[in-house]
């Protein structure tokens, strides 16, 4: 792997009210919903499309009873109960870097080995360090102050540094393009509003950007919301569509721009189709149903995946079959979960029922989605399901079903995961353990008491205690 200098340009209002201001479960449906992937420059939307981790951290999250808690709170209560590890397997830094990577609109890379003793030359030849001064990118304090020195250099002062540096003027022309880049990239931050992170590569995690300044400066808060009664976030409104002036004027522009929309499905540049579907949701058009559910069949997954996101705004019936159809038999995760997310929106019993099928073969992703589908509790057929695949040998399939019967309060289904606490899985019964805690079964107590007890890690104990104290507080406000 080449040892890289990476510059994030990122949006650090979004990345707090991700930390503080909305529930783990919003942020989860948030993330998949993407829309933040119209502020992403296109040159690094390859590198944004990484956000299925952050969605396996919060789906993990979640499983271990943060799905109504802001990250902020839940941080607060492993701190109450002594829980020192982050429950991810990468850890409270990388998980933030994930949330930082998310909200990232524009990346740049470049060769550490190579940019850092170029920088050094050119600034000390400007007289902006002092002679033989230690200097490297990674320890820079001002680092908006090193590309606003960048900014003041000249063509030639590259040049010039360049050939001190040992290289050709041929080669020079190549570190002409790197302090344009530069400067270019220092403009669309600022311009933007957005914040700078950066890292190297290879070097230790604490030393990226200002994580741990950022994970101090959390711990603080931790300490403050422990003590204290906090709320989390409002629930997400949805995106109003377009309103039409009540004139024959405006109806008929909107209609041509519709027509234009859908003819833009079948153009042969896939940005085109993508941004057309992208234009049909936002329009929120139910006459555009059908010219989308026929894009379904496109030849790329990116545009497949921006059609389902239209439907998913529109939310028309007539698209389910269509829908099942393909994320059945796709082979993009992207374009499954999309479509996973447009059933829940819809709100179609066959979505909720082909989404089950889906986690029983395999895709184990669309757990969260099952869990969200509305009226999931009314689903008879569905709900039977969930309870059979409890009894499935694979254990990841119990596991997720365990989970999702958290938010089907029901005696039979009280009844099954009462059982699952004897699971020989250890992750069915800490799962099992924070459904009933969801539900707030009082009588899941005395078995829940005794998992605790015959658990050994203290994370996986401490996720039966958030159990138990969840009931406990559910129950005194039911009588308070």
């Amino acid at each position: 792997m080449n040892v890289e200098i990476v510059w994030l340009a990122y949006d650090a209002q979004l990345v707090q009210r991700a930390w503080s201001d909305v529930s783990v479960r919003q942020l989860y449906t948030e993330v998949l919903q993407d829309n933040f992937r119209r502020r992403v420059d296109p040159r690094s939307m390859l590198f944004h499309k990484s956000q299925y981790y952050l969605l396996n951290d919060l789906e993990l999250l979640m499983k271990c009873g943060a799905s109504d808690l802001s990250l902020q709170e839940y941080l607060a209560r492993l701190f109450h109960k002594g829980v020192e590890e982050f429950p991810t397997d990468s850890g409270e830094l990388f998980f933030d870097y994930r949330i930082i990577s998310y909200y990232t609109s524009l990346r740049m890379a470049d060769e550490h080995h190579l940019v850092e003793p170029f920088f050094k030359t050119l600034l000390s030849q400007q007289s902006k360090l002092a002679k033989d001064e230690p200097w490297g990118l990674l320890q820079v304090q001002d680092i908006r102050g090193f590309f606003r020195a960048l900014s003041d250099i000249k063509i030639q002062d590259v040049i010039d540094a360049a050939k001190k540096a040992g290289q050709t003027e041929e080669e020079a022309k190549a570190f002409i393009k790197l302090v344009t880049n530069y400067i270019e990239f220092y403009h669309y931050t600022r311009n933007n509003d957005l914040e700078l992170f950066y890292y190297n590569n290879q070097t230790d995690i604490r030393r990226w950007g200002n994580l741990s300044k950022r994970k101090q400066q959390r711990d603080k808060l931790v300490v403050e919301l422990t003590y204290s009664k906090t709320t989390h976030g409002s629930e997400a409104t949805k995106t109003p569509s377009i309103v039409l002036d009540d004139d024959l004027i405006s109806k008929m522009r909107f209609k041509r721009r519709i027509e234009n929309l859908e003819a833009g499905l079948q153009d042969q540049d896939p940005l085109i189709r993508q941004k057309a579907a992208e234009g049909l949701g936002v329009a929120g058009n139910y006459g555009s149903v059908l010219p989308l559910i026929k894009a379904l069949t496109d030849e790329e997954p990116e545009v497949r995946q921006e059609v389902l996101r239209a439907l998913a705004a529109i939310r028309d019936p007539r698209s389910v079959e269509a829908i099942i159809q393909l994320i059945l038999k796709d082979d993009s995760i992207g374009v499954i979960m999309s479509g996973a997310h447009a059933l829940v929106q819809i709100g179609d019993p066959r979505g909720l029922e082909a989404l089950i099928e889906l986690l029983l073969r395999g895709v184990y992703d669309v757990a969260v989605q099952i869990a969200n589908f509305p009226n999931l509790i009314k689903n008879k057929t569905a709900v039977n399901m969930l309870l059979q695949a409890m009894d499935h040998p694979n254990e990841v399939v119990r596991r997720q079903v365990a989970f999702v019967l958290g938010d089907i309060p029901n005696k039979l289904v009280v009844d099954r995961l009462l059982r699952s606490l004897d699971d020989e899985d250890a992750e069915v019964k800490t799962n099992s353990a924070s459904s009933l805690g969801r539900i707030g079964s009082k009588r899941a107590l005395p078995e829940l008491y005794q998992c605790r007890n015959s658990l050994t890690p203290p994370q996986t104990k401490w996720v039966v205690e958030e159990a138990i104290d969840s009931i406990l507080e559910k129950g005194r406000v039911a009588t308070g």
